[in-house]
């Protein structure tokens, strides 16, 4: 279905595109602290932020170079998902 060459680029496209969502979810917060009061993240926020997605890149990679199947590639990483998702959101109410 796919040749080598695919995969590589397919590989490319997630980098380049997981690298851009993770700087707008690090730069979000910083430009919102310009213009309002209601965020307020301090340096500990910023690195636990990058701390997770860091994460979820690694974990991703990890899927996709040493799981077969494709099907066992969504779910992993559908897994990996609802994991940050459910970190992310008890990191945001406080529940350290």
């Amino acid at each position: 279905m796919f040749k080598q060459g695919d995969s590589h680029q397919l590989t490319l496209k997630w980098r380049s595109m997981f690298a851009g969502f993770a700087a707008a979810v690090m730069l979000m917060p910083a430009v919102a602290m310009q213009f309002t009061d209601e965020v307020a993240w301090g340096a500990e926020d910023f690195s636990a932020a990058a701390v997770l997605l860091g994460g979820v890149w690694l974990a991703v990679e990890f899927v996709l170079r040493f799981v077969s199947g494709a099907a066992n590639k969504v779910i992993a990483i559908l897994m990996i998902a609802a994991a940050v998702v459910a970190t992310w959101a008890h990191l945001a109410v406080g529940l350290y």
